[in-house]
């Protein structure tokens, strides 16, 4: 379903929008939804990027060897009552 939406542009890129829709036989409508969605995509791609980044640069920070992890790990922890 379409839905009808009324926004201000810069008049300039608005003629240039109408004037490649008219080169190319869409319409004015067409290229600025086609616009936006690619604008959607290259941001939700980025933030799926970053997300994957941290995810990398964060994997085995914590060098510490597994007789180490076992002792940590058995330690009394600091909110147990004695």
């Amino acid at each position: 379903m379409k839905k009808k939406i009324g926004t201000v542009i810069d008049e300039e890129l608005f003629v240039r929008v109408k004037q490649l829709a008219a080169a190319r036989g869409q319409t004015f409508s067409n290229v600025m939804e086609k616009a936006l969605r690619m604008y959607l995509e290259r941001e939700e791609d980025a933030e799926r990027s970053q997300k994957r980044n941290l995810s990398r640069s964060t994997k085995g920070a914590l060098k510490v060897s597994l007789s180490d992890l076992k002792a940590v790990m058995e330690e009394k922890s600091v909110y147990e009552l004695e």
